[in-house]
């Protein structure tokens, strides 16, 4: 006599397993779009390079303040950088409250 058919237990989920092959052509399409990505990216960065927008990252980096900004009292500066930025910009001024660490 054979052997009786076990009874499947409806509250066990079954385990699908993707064979490794299948796992192959995700990959690959993973790969062509990190790939592709990163070539659109480093195209980007050459491009804006020969426009000159890495020429004087100095000057760039002071565009985004105001003159005013630069005569505002820091006191987590040393005292050399203060001396220096007086030196460049006039003596400091108080911050209003709520800029540049002013009390509230």
């Amino acid at each position: 006599m054979p052997p009786a058919p076990r009874a499947r237990n409806p509250g066990v989920r079954r385990k699908v397993c993707i064979p490794p092959r299948a796992m192959v052509p995700s990959s690959i399409v993973a790969i062509l779009t990190g790939l592709v990505l990163g070539a659109v990216a480093f195209a980007a960065f050459i491009w804006a390079w020969r426009l000159g927008a890495f020429d004087d990252l100095d000057e760039q980096a002071h565009v985004i303040f105001e003159p005013r900004d630069w005569r505002l009292q820091r006191p987590w500066e040393s005292p050399a950088q203060q001396e220096e930025r007086r030196r460049l910009y006039g003596e400091p001024i108080q911050p209003e409250p709520g800029e540049w660490g002013g009390v509230l």
